[in-house]
């Protein structure tokens, strides 16, 4: 721990604020004429000073748990443990550990942290779903190179993407691993690689792994879809 000696005289004006960080980027999505941008908040909300600085072409939201209840009936819980035969819903758990910042695009992220695998009660699942007004019926497709933004500051983990191509079930799945730390405290836009989508197509994240302990953070901000007319493979490589 550190600590500091600070001294001022009587009548003294507040003293200066000095950022830790740059201010977040107010807009800077990659691609131009036709790319799909879905942020972490719903269009109209002024975060940071920053107005929506690009039209919303999707919807985005967060899962809490599993979406089920269990019942205490476990040997954390005896039978003479006054809980003993409850229930309880995973999501009362998870929102606890859920947090926002005024940083990332535009100015806001949400975060939490990374949790065991099996730990379904601290479960977070971010979805990002484009307009399927943007998006061809299937079984015609349109190929667009996938881009999430990762904030100056608040991603620690390491985090899988799944990109869900639409269609039938939801389509074809094509995962990949991205360090968040990867910005070093810079706003990045990350290149995923390209994806054929049509109508419900959705990009997936969440806050669990094998080598999760509660500790490191995980973000959610915007992600943008940028349309290509051949394969890009990114960093994860899908190039499809």
């Amino acid at each position: 721990m550190s600590t500091e000696n600070l001294t001022y005289s009587l009548g003294a004006g507040e003293p200066t604020l000095t950022p830790q960080y740059p201010a977040p980027p107010c807009g800077g999505a990659p691609g131009g004429t036709g790319t799909i941008v879905i942020d972490d908040v719903p269009s109209g909300d002024n975060t940071y000073g920053c107005n929506d600085s690009a039209t919303a072409h999707g919807t985005f939201k967060l899962v809490l748990g599993d979406d089920v209840s269990y019942q205490r009936v476990t040997s954390n819980f005896p039978t003479s443990s006054p809980y003993f035969g409850t229930w309880r819903y995973t999501p009362d758990i998870a929102q606890v550990d859920l947090h926002q910042l005024g940083t990332g695009y535009d100015g806001h992220m949400w975060f939490t942290h990374q949790y065991a695998t099996n730990d379904v009660w601290h479960e977070v699942t971010a979805i990002w779903t484009p307009d399927p007004s943007l998006l061809p019926t299937e079984p015609t497709t349109a190929h667009f190179d996938v881009y999430v933004h990762l904030p100056s500051h608040g991603g620690q983990a390491t985090v899988q993407y799944t990109g869900h191509s639409g269609g039938d079930g939801g389509g074809d799945s094509h995962s990949c691993s991205i360090n968040q730390a990867g910005g070093n405290g810079s706003d990045t836009w990350k290149e995923l690689g390209s994806l054929p989508l049509s109508k419900g197509a959705y990009l997936t994240a969440d806050n669990l792994s094998s080598s999760g302990t509660g500790d490191a953070d995980v973000t959610f901000d915007a992600i943008a879809l940028v349309p290509v007319s051949s394969g890009v493979p990114g960093v994860c490589g899908w190039g499809h």
